[in-house]
């Protein structure tokens, strides 16, 4: 500093506060030694010009622009920056006041910046605010819909010609019984040019890689590997029919495990296949049923077709008393039988696994011993009544239909 010069000292309030400077009026205090030398000490050690010689241009800094805003958006992306005296110190604050269309766009990331400046006029006068900057970059919002079962209600209805169709359902690939499976597919062959249609009547696909009962799943098996195996065996049946038959894939409890699993949903959302994309189903021309517990396909005038719910060795019967009205064929017991009253029938139509697999161990051997291989065939006639035969499959693996042993 010069002598016989007038300086104005540039100081913030923590700083005034700190050497406990007494004021004589509005913006002037008065300075001993001691804090003289301290303030030495904060010019020589602060970036900031502490001694500001008056009369000069440099007395009167441009002072920061008050809401001095900016937004540029891109195709990719959008960023918005403020700076000025509001004081914004929390991204809902950030949010509000820049107005951003968050249905088009999300938070990327954010940053916020405050520091204290001072100005002061000709008289040298000081004035000191806080300055706020905030930063805030968008990313474009993607509109994606989770998944979750839906309600169907499927009708097959035409009385034009006699109509047969194929119910198999409880597979539970890739621990299905490949000697059943394969006799299954040869039956499809040999009356591929009498089928009109077939309902895979849930739990086709296993989907241990998603069980949240058992923790141990075997070596090699993942949901990719599940689905790779499904697709085979719905190329299987694909092969063995005729290219304009009607094809209804319902869900069981175990697709569902791809809904139950919050993990997936949360996390993954729409990026993990669900199982019928995992098989192609749509592309392929089924129509699907993801709500396993409602959903229902009735063929004819009164013969409704679902996974089922009830369970035990009295499941059919206790499925007809629910529905006293009505005909049944269900399947996820992997039992096999019927009950009737006076005018209808609930068929309970057994499965396709390998009871020997370690996958299935997880119930009694006494359990296992009660289950049956098998599946259904359902006629519907021109007056739209239904004449249901269920196949069941022996111990030795065979079945008979119309003469032939399979």
């Amino acid at each position: 500093m010069k002598k016989n010069k007038k300086y104005r000292l540039v100081l913030t309030p923590k700083e005034i506060k700190l050497l406990s400077l007494s004021p004589i009026k509005s913006n002037r205090y008065r300075i001993n030694e001691k804090q003289l030398d301290l303030i030495g000490g904060l010019a020589r050690l602060g970036k900031r010009k502490r001694f500001q010689e008056l009369g000069k241009d440099t007395q009167n800094p441009r002072p920061i622009k008050d809401n001095d805003i900016s937004w540029e958006e891109k195709k990719d992306g959008a960023f918005w920056k403020y700076e000025g005296y509001t004081s914004i110190r929390s991204l809902k604050q950030a949010l509000d006041f820049c107005k951003a269309d968050l249905s088009k766009w999300h938070v990327d990331r954010y940053i916020f910046n405050s520091w204290d400046v001072s100005t002061s006029d000709k008289l040298g006068n000081i004035t000191t605010a806080t300055n706020y900057q905030v930063k805030v970059w968008f990313l474009p919002k993607i509109d994606f819909k989770v998944k979750k079962p839906e309600f169907r209600h499927i009708t097959v209805d035409s009385g034009k010609a006699l109509q047969m169709w194929v119910i198999v359902g409880c597979v539970h690939r890739p621990y299905h019984d490949k000697v059943v499976w394969d006799k299954f597919l040869n039956f499809l062959e040999v009356n591929k040019q009498d089928i009109t249609g077939i309902i895979v009547n849930g739990d086709y696909l296993d989907l241990r890689s998603l069980s949240s009962h058992e923790d141990w799943i075997p070596e090699g098996i993942d949901l990719g590997v599940e689905y790779s195996d499904g697709l085979q065996g719905i190329d299987e049946i694909e092969r063995r029919l005729k290219s304009d038959v009607k094809k209804i894939y319902h869900y069981g409890n175990h697709e569902d495990r791809f809904f139950r699993d919050k993990k997936i949903n949360r996390i993954y959302g729409s990026t993990i296949p669900s199982p019928h994309e995992g098989l192609e189903l749509k592309k392929r021309g089924w129509e699907i049923m993801t709500d396993w517990k409602n959903g229902y396909t009735t063929l004819g005038r009164n013969l409704d077709v679902f996974h089922g719910v009830k369970t035990g060795m009295n499941a059919a019967k206790d499925q007809l008393h629910a529905l006293p009205r009505r005909n049944h064929l269900f399947n996820h017991t992997h039992r096999f039988g019927t009950f009737s009253n006076k005018t209808n029938t609930s068929y309970n139509i057994g499965c396709m696994i390998d009871f020997d697999n370690e996958m299935f161990k997880y119930v009694d051997r006494g359990v296992r011993n009660a289950w049956s291989h098998g599946f259904a065939i359902a006629y519907i006639d021109t007056d739209l009544e239904n004449h249901v035969y269920p196949i069941k499959i022996n111990k030795n693996k065979n079945f008979f239909f119309k003469g032939v042993t399979y």
